[in-house]
């Protein structure tokens, strides 16, 4: 049986004022239609419902039975139609899940973490190693808000946007960087190489980019982080291969250089992904855009 919610919603009306006249103006409507909705109410039910008296309406037993929980759907039908509700970055304590390759935690993290402090100081952002079949379980649980990385597989059921592009360069001690700073195919096949290897799909990658232009790398050492580079090349007077802009942060180091590899490796495009769910959420809009910003203006440096 299909029931007319705006019944129940003249029986709320009518129940709280005791009186079909208060009622319909309470409802915005004339008394004869509020009148005719009871009517209807009554026949479905099966009950006076509500007794004429001198001044207003006596509730029924079963009217008042039913009060309370016609009175509880009532408030959650107003709920759900009232309008979505904004998010004001400045007040808000909600905390966002986001997962993010190595590549995204060494260039975004810093960057999200002072707009943070700026705009939304009680917001709190929960990040995690990226994952990519984990990821995409997490995003479609709603575990996860957004995922940030390198996705090679688009998952048609997640929202996928490229977020920024790179390209790839080596990064070597000072001293190992000839003067025109672009290395030999002797040199980049003979030194120790260092290779990073994060959780994801960033391994492959790479291999791929350097075998598809004919070089090969002398692998020594395997390391999870960017951040482990450094310390590693230092000591054995190697080679990575790695994102330029990864590149140049790790160079600030001035023990470290970039140089150029001896063919150009080409480019490859970062992600954002995210569920479908979250795509008007108003919340989760203002994150998407904060994060676009902060690549928009790393973009803005050519590489």
């Amino acid at each position: 049986m299909k029931v007319d919610l705006n019944l129940l919603a003249v029986f709320d009306a009518v129940y709280r004022e005791r009186s079909v006249t208060l009622a319909a103006v309470r409802l915005g409507r004339s008394q004869s239609t509020v009148s005719a909705a009871l009517d209807r109410l009554r026949q479905v039910l099966g009950d006076d419902l509500f007794l004429r008296q001198r001044y207003g309406v006596l509730p029924t037993a079963r009217a008042d039975a039913i009060a309370l929980d016609v009175a509880r759907v009532v408030a959650d039908a107003e709920q759900l139609l009232l309008p979505a509700p904004q998010f004001d970055a400045g007040s808000s304590d909600r905390a966002f899940n986001i997962s993010a390759s190595t590549y995204f935690e060494c260039l975004l993290a810093p960057r999200l973490i002072s707009a943070l402090r700026s705009e939304a100081p009680n917001v709190t952002l929960r990040v995690t190693a990226q994952g990519a079949r984990r990821d995409t379980e997490a995003l479609m649980s709603g575990e996860l808000d957004l995922a940030l990385g390198r996705f090679l597989d688009n998952e048609e059921r997640l929202v996928q946007r490229t977020i920024l592009d790179d390209g790839l360069t080596c990064l070597a001690p000072r001293d190992l960087v000839s003067t025109n700073n672009r290395l030999t195919k002797s040199t980049f096949e003979k030194t120790p190489h260092v290779v990073v290897q994060p959780s994801g799909r960033w391994r492959s990658g790479v291999y791929q980019a350097v075998e598809a232009v004919g070089l090969t790398r002398n692998v020594a050492i395997s390391v999870s982080h960017f951040q482990a580079l450094p310390a590693v090349l230092k000591e054995i007077g190697g080679l990575a291969t790695l994102p330029i802009r990864i590149a140049e942060y790790l160079a600030r180091d001035p023990g470290l250089a970039v140089v150029a590899p001896p063919r150009r490796l080409g480019r490859f495009p970062m992600h954002i992904t995210w569920h479908p769910r979250f795509r008007e959420d108003p919340g989760h809009q203002w994150l998407r855009r904060l994060i676009a910003g902060i690549c928009n203006s790393m973009s803005a440096t050519t590489h």
